[in-house]
């Protein structure tokens, strides 16, 4: 149940599940997304994430990271992650995009989006944010102050509100719990704090299936769980 931070100098970003393009959709539908020379960092029904390689700056090499929309084409920039090509660290601009996190095209009127947590070190001090943007105008929609680089995000559209909920891990400084993990859970009418302590689990945090119970799961889900010491707890984004 673990959602594993992979940090690769290609990306300098955490793929909060890499999943295939789902094959009830089309050629023609996906087709919108292909970029030569571009790599898959996540996708899912509706939107794929991918990166670019731009080159380097200064000491640092260059990722420019998109998301795309299959039924419009509609392209997103999340913005340029820096990876510095000194092992001392450099002088390089440095910037990490992680945990990508995708919601689905409900086909209601509620359009996808995608949100990440943003490390962004080029000018300091360092800002780690969650970042939430929508895929139909390409905007900004929520913006809030990390815990940490490693933070986990789960997107969802809960049925007892219009709009797009946000389970949320908020870790301690480099990704533990050793000052204290929230889970928060944030909707329409606010940020709710489910849950907190030095005892969660920082490395136990994602979307159930509903369709195969006791999978974590990021597509066609509505309920999140998170860990506590020995106890594995679940909330719904109705909550």
């Amino acid at each position: 149940m673990k959602k594993t931070i992979a940090i690769a100098a290609t990306a300098a970003l955490a793929a909060g599940g890499v999943g295939a393009v789902a094959a009830t959709k089309t050629k023609d539908a996906t087709s919108r997304c292909v970029v030569n020379g571009a790599e898959t960092v996540t996708a899912n029904n509706d939107l794929r994430v991918y990166a670019l390689d731009k080159g380097f700056k200064d000491d640092s090499s260059a990722t420019g990271l998109y998301a795309c929309r299959y039924s419009t084409g509609k392209r997103v920039s999340l913005g340029t992650a820096y990876v510095s090509n000194d092992d001392e660290g450099g002088s390089g601009p440095i910037r990490y995009i992680r945990d990508i996190s995708l919601s689905e095209d409900l086909n209601d009127g509620s359009a996808p989006a995608v949100a990440f947590v943003d490390t962004n070190c080029v000018k300091n001090p360092c800002k780690s944010e969650v970042v939430v943007k929508s895929m139909v105008t390409g905007k900004t929609t929520r913006r809030f102050k990390a815990g940490s680089p490693f933070d986990y995000l789960e997107l969802s559209f809960p049925t007892d509100q219009d709009g797009l909920a946000i389970a949320w891990l908020e870790t301690s400084a480099g990704g533990t719990c050793e000052q204290g993990c929230r889970v928060h859970l944030i909707k329409e009418s606010g940020d709710k704090v489910l849950d907190e302590g030095t005892d969660i689990d920082a490395d136990t945090f994602g979307a159930l299936a509903n369709d195969h119970p006791g999978v974590i799961h990021s597509l066609g889900t509505n309920e999140f769980v998170w860990k506590r010491g020995a106890t594995v707890k679940i909330a719904s984004f109705n909550d």
